[in-house]
């Protein structure tokens, strides 16, 4: 167990040379052990293999040739394949002997004492060797019978051959190799074995690297493995799985982001709703009480109500401010439903500004305020012409409103070329009005007038900018920017396309 857990905290490059070193020396080792026994079974069996061939072949040509010189055939069959080679007819008549000790004419009746004079060399090989007597296994005798034809007589060819002195040299030989083996093995092994561990363990620590980089949400690398095996396959797994992860996670923060923003709007919004509620009430509240006051002073014939003619018209003017109230509140209700949806068309706003002066006439003549109006031909832009039309007629009435008689009521739409040749700027300048700095921003708010005594003869109902301010904003592409100066106000408008 203490080892496995010592093998487990090894990293892949370490493993990878251990196991690739002990490989290649086990199989260096097993492989030389099975050529120390094998090969000497091996090449043992090949020499009997090619002695008896040679053997074939000697007594063929014995056979078939009568001119043959015996003793040259023979000494190189000798010299050749290492043998005690013997020729004697039946008779016991030797017609040739490796063994130059045997007389020929001397019948050797006993092929044992041939046997003898080979067994002799052999011993005086073993000798040499240091190995003990094994006649058995180291002598191969072969004899053939066959009729020589240079004699005409039938004859027996006693051959002998020791294939085991050279056999065993060779084993002696991969013996004495056997160290340096080792060492050459272990050189190679430990040479190999550092390079295919660099080779093979390199992508994966990349890998493993890059995979706890993703861990961490860390898309900055990716993996270039190159190739068609496993480990570039798993690569571009692995950047597919970073790539979608990463496109997954931003799609989800912005989700969550346009979430926070959807929950802050939505908050903003029934914040406003419910300022909206509190002030409404009050509007309401306070016709609705005059209208009651008028109506019971009149039903009980109290003082002055006694002349119902008066106030019953009286009473209808606050109805008529109360109506107008309640189709603003009804207008800004819809515009600010999520269901509401804005009717983009080409809006000819030279053509719209011109109608709406035209509306406004009454006021102005009223007033005697002097128009300057500078529009420029065929100006179109793109939104919603209706809540537009509502937008800069709010804006204009307010113009006239709050300005003081004989004084003067500027209008000039252009194109602006400085931003941009599709950008057009509509200025609308009151003369003889003031807003201080720090009502600006106040203005746009629901039901904020300047005029603090709220008396709807010196001031409108406060949703006028509120209106203007919501359609705008729907619109996205509309900028807006109100500005007092020089004992004058001054509404800028952008439509940017």
């Amino acid at each position: 167990m203490y080892w496995k857990n010592k093998w487990n905290n090894v990293n892949i490059k370490k493993k990878v040379f251990f196991i690739t070193i002990a490989i290649i020396t086990i199989t260096s080792l097993l492989a030389y052990i099975l050529l120390y026994f094998l090969l000497p079974q091996f090449y043992n069996i090949y020499r009997t293999y090619r002695v008896n061939s040679e053997i074939l072949n000697t007594v063929k040509t014995l056979e078939n040739n009568k001119d043959i010189d015996i003793d040259n055939l023979l000494d190189n069959f000798t010299y050749k394949n290492n043998a005690m080679v013997l020729l004697k007819t039946i008779d016991g008549e030797i017609v040739y002997s490796s063994n130059k000790g045997l007389s020929k004419k001397e019948p050797l009746h006993e092929i044992s004492e041939f046997e003898d004079e080979v067994s002799e060399e052999s011993d005086k090989l073993d000798k040499r060797e240091d190995r003990p007597k094994k006649k058995s296994q180291s002598m191969l005798q072969v004899e053939k019978n066959f009729k020589l034809k240079k004699l005409n007589k039938e004859c027996v060819l006693i051959i002998i051959h020791s294939p085991m002195t050279s056999v065993r040299e060779m084993s002696k030989m991969i013996l004495l190799f056997l160290p340096f083996m080792v060492i050459i093995t272990l050189i190679i092994g430990i040479l190999a074995s550092v390079i295919y561990s660099k080779i093979m363990a390199s992508p994966l620590i990349r890998i493993n690297n890059i995979s706890k980089k993703i861990a961490k949400l860390d898309f900055t690398d990716k993996l270039d493995y190159k190739g068609n095996d496993e480990i570039a396959q798993l690569s571009t797994s692995i950047n597919e799985m970073s790539y979608n992860l990463q496109k997954s996670i931003e799609e989800l923060a912005n989700t969550n982001t346009q979430l926070k923003e959807d929950i802050e709007k939505e908050r903003q919004l029934e914040k406003r709703r419910r300022e909206f509620l509190t002030t409404i009430s009050h509007e309401l509240k306070s016709p609705i009480t005059i209208i009651r006051g008028q109506v019971e002073g009149m039903i009980y014939n109290i003082g002055p109500f006694k002349d119902r003619d008066k106030y019953l018209k009286q009473c209808l003017s606050t109805l008529d401010q109360l109506k107008e109230l309640v189709g603003e509140i009804l207008l800004l209700s819809k515009y600010e439903n999520y269901d509401f949806k804005l009717n983009i068309e080409r809006v000819n706003l030279t053509l719209l500004i011109k109608d709406i002066v035209k509306n406004q006439k009454f006021f102005i003549d009223e007033k005697d305020i002097f128009t300057i109006i500078n529009l420029e031909n065929e100006i179109f832009v793109y939104g919603d012409k209706k809540l537009i039309e509502k937008a800069l007629t709010n804006i204009i009435n307010n113009g006239i409103k709050y300005s003081k008689p004989k004084e003067k009521l500027i209008l000039n739409l252009k194109r602006n070329l400085k931003r941009n040749s599709n950008c057009v700027e509509l200025i609308i300048k009151n003369t003889g009005a003031h807003i201080e700095k720090e009502e600006i921003e106040q203005v746009f708010k629901a039901f904020y007038r300047i005029e603090k005594s709220r008396n709807r003869k010196t001031g409108g109902s406060g949703l006028g900018l509120y209106i203007v301010k919501t359609i705008f904003d729907m619109h996205k592409k509309i900028q807006y920017f109100l500005t007092s100066e020089n004992n004058s106000v001054i509404f800028k408008i952008i439509f940017q396309d």
